[in-house]
């Protein structure tokens, strides 16, 4: 392989990874620590592995493929089950999608495991009262 191509799939590779929003009223942090994986649930952020499913997760999201971004959160969660940001992430794939109930489950799920996580807390707050407006 030339040197243009590897520079070139190693500039692919690293745009791949930016943050990419999913929705301004529910934003969460992307992963920018590299630190260990209670540092990174206190910091708001996931671990290397769920970092790439989150990713992988957001832009499922981006272009409506919700069971798609489910599954991948759910990987996520399995590696790293007591990260309030990946709990509160399924919970807004699943208000996207219209399941609020399970949106709702998970939104609280992620409250409960926010911890020191004000930001996190905050958010899952917000998305419960987003929940409670859409079921009237």
């Amino acid at each position: 392989m030339t040197r243009s191509a590897i520079g070139l799939l190693l500039a692919i590779s690293i745009a791949a990874c930016a943050p990419f929003p999913v929705s301004r009223d529910h934003p969460v942090e992307p992963d920018s620590t590299g630190a260990g994986s209670q540092a990174n649930r206190d910091a708001g952020t996931a671990s290397a592995p769920s970092a790439g499913l989150l990713q992988q997760a957001r832009s499922h999201l981006a272009a409506a493929e919700y069971p798609e971004a489910a599954a991948s959160l759910e990987r996520a969660i399995r590696i790293e089950p007591d990260n309030a940001r990946l709990w509160l992430e399924l919970a807004r794939v699943h208000f996207a999608s219209g399941n609020l109930q399970q949106a709702q489950a998970h939104a609280r799920k992620a409250s409960s495991l926010a911890g020191s996580d004000d930001a996190a807390r905050s958010a899952a707050e917000k998305l419960l009262a987003d929940i409670a407006v859409r079921q009237r």
